[in-house]
């Protein structure tokens, strides 16, 4: 195989490569997986829906098959400069970076320190922590959106804080684009119930008129900040996904600007009662699903991830490693990708313990290769800032070529289509039909005067507020208001001064009578369905809090 050569000048290494220094054995490419998608049609929209439960393949996939033109960027090192891994934003010559609690920094495309970037605190230009953020070089802008703000914070490439773009409401989690020449800047939120503002997404202008918008009804989510909302704009659109904590069965959706409305492009249906928690991020020519595994001994396990490609919908579970630097492992892909690119943020002990761990298994390499490697590890002090990888995503990345560990051969025979199951989607037809499913659940029910309900029905409406409880119970109200599978998500033992909630515990508050009671509450309880735009009742989600004792 081709060696790799490393270009180092202006303290920026450019990877060029057209394949792996790894050897590998037993490659297959993607079309050789099984088909694991379906187009379903939902109304005027089409939407690919992946069957889980199809795929019979675990692949690793090479960065270089999806990214052009890698490179590790060295952050100029001093005090002022220093960094941690956090959240970054690139463009053609910038990368602004930062972290909670960290004022965000500007650099140039060379890994030069250029200046910090508005400061911590509650004053004008100041933050505690940054969820979105753009770099408008064209028109000498950085935008950037905190938590829980009522506004767009902006400066210039300078750092010299300019008037704040005024939003309609104070917003928990919000992803945004601002077009700076058409006066127009695109939000969407995390959708709290309780928002004074009611609106999923909007269009305003720069002086915070809306000028279109989309209700939240349909997207509702529980108010909890483990919740969070995405969109990655890899494929040219804005992209808009809302991971809930408490699975659902939900949609990856772009935003049509002319029709105003959230049009769901992909779905998966993962075959089991209990959906596991997952995110959707789009490629150019794939879909990456990420299933998030579960808990053990209070430590996350690594996540599954699942590719698709978008023309023959056929798909694995795969792995990404990459290739240039040995086949380091990208635990979390879908962080790594956004904007059209791929990005990450790497401590440089991490970066020495990953080379070392590749480099611990020589008989992978050439000598020429495990040389290189080698140097670039002797390069790089654990005193140095962070070291940033960038490369663009390929806009085609047909044929992918990959490194195969089958779990189960399959005939061609047995390579069927994914059957088609009715699905979700917030975009219903006007008329509900009777063919709604579980996969059709968008809408969120909801409990009238939830308050006094739960004042008069808990019988133990008096228990001590000292050992106070929270109970999380999630289910479907069927159009007719029946209910079904109620369980429950969380419990939570409550702060008695503050009500804050602490010792978060998944399934249960800890206590079995309270569990019991919790769920016979909301079994008894009278739900309405949510509704269609045409008050047309439709089966609908519901995550209702009880509490111990009773608000």
């Amino acid at each position: 195989m081709k060696s790799l050569h490393f270009l180092l000048f202006c303290g920026v290494l450019l990877l060029h490569a057209s394949c792996s220094g790894i050897k590998t054995s037993d490659e297959k490419s993607l079309d050789d997986c099984p088909l694991v998608g379906t187009w379903k049609q939902v109304g005027t929209d089409s939407i690919m829906v992946l069957d889980v439960g199809l795929i019979k393949d675990t692949m690793q996939i090479r960065l270089s098959q999806l990214v052009d033109g890698l490179e590790i960027i060295k952050l100029e090192t001093r005090d002022t400069a220093l960094v941690k891994p956090g959240y970054m934003v690139v463009s053609d010559r910038y990368m602004l970076l930062g972290s909670y609690l960290m004022p965000y920094k500007l650099f140039d495309k060379n890994g030069t320190f250029l200046h910090q970037i508005g400061g911590l605190g509650q004053g004008p230009g100041e933050y505690t922590n940054i969820y979105d953020a753009q770099i408008d070089e064209v028109n000498n802008r950085i935008y950037m959106l905190p938590w829980t703000s009522n506004q767009l914070l902006v400066f210039d490439l300078d750092g010299n804080l300019l008037p704040p773009i005024p939003l309609p409401a104070r917003i928990p989690k919000g992803v945004f684009r601002v077009d700076t020449k058409k006066n127009r800047l695109t939000m969407g939120i995390l959708p709290f119930r309780d928002l004074e503002n009611k609106f999923v997404l909007w269009q305003q202008d720069l002086k915070g008129n809306v000028l279109q918008s989309i209700s939240s009804t349909p997207y509702y989510t529980y108010d909890d900040y483990s919740n969070e909302v995405s969109s990655n704009r890899n494929a040219g659109s804005f992209d808009f996904f809302i991971f809930n904590w408490s699975a659902v069965q939900d949609s990856l959706y772009h935003y049509d600007a002319k029709e105003n409305r959230l049009v769901p492009v992909f779905t998966a249906n993962f075959g089991t009662q209990d959906i596991p928690k997952h995110t959707y991020t789009e490629f150019p020519g794939h879909y990456w699903v990420n299933i998030i595994t579960e808990v053990v001994n209070g430590q996350g396990m690594p996540p599954m991830n699942v590719l698709i490609d978008k023309h023959s919908l056929k798909g694995t579970y795969c792995t990404l490693v990459i290739d240039e630097l040995g086949g380091i492992p990208v635990e979390y892909p879908y962080d790594c990708f956004q904007d059209g690119r791929f990005l990450m943020n790497l401590d440089p002990g991490d970066l020495i313990d990953e080379l070392e761990k590749v480099l611990a298994k020589p008989e992978r390499f050439s000598k020429e290769e495990s040389d290189r490697l080698t140097k670039l590890k002797n390069s790089i002090s654990v005193d140095d800032n962070n070291y940033i990888l960038v490369g663009k995503l390929k806009l085609k990345g047909e044929g992918l070529i990959l490194s195969a560990n089958p779990v189960q051969k399959i005939t061609e025979q047995e390579q069927q289509p994914a059957k088609e199951e009715p699905i979700k989607t917030a975009v219903q037809s006007e008329v509900a039909s009777e063919a709604d499913t579980v996969w059709s659940v968008s809408y969120c029910a909801t409990l009238p005067d939830a308050i006094n309900y739960f004042r008069t029905h808990n019988k133990y409406k008096d228990w001590d507020p000292k050992k106070g409880k929270r109970v999380l119970v999630r289910g479907i109200a069927e159009k007719d208001g029946t209910i079904t599978g109620v369980g429950i998500s969380y419990g939570w033992d409550l702060d008695p001064q503050s009500g804050a909630m602490k010792n978060k515990s998944e399934g249960t508050c800890g206590l079995k009578e309270l569990d019991e009671e919790a769920l016979r509450l909301i079994r008894q309880a009278k739900l309405l369905p949510g509704m269609t735009d045409k008050k047309i009742p439709v089966r609908s989600k519901f995550v209702i809090v009880v509490d111990f004792p009773p608000k």
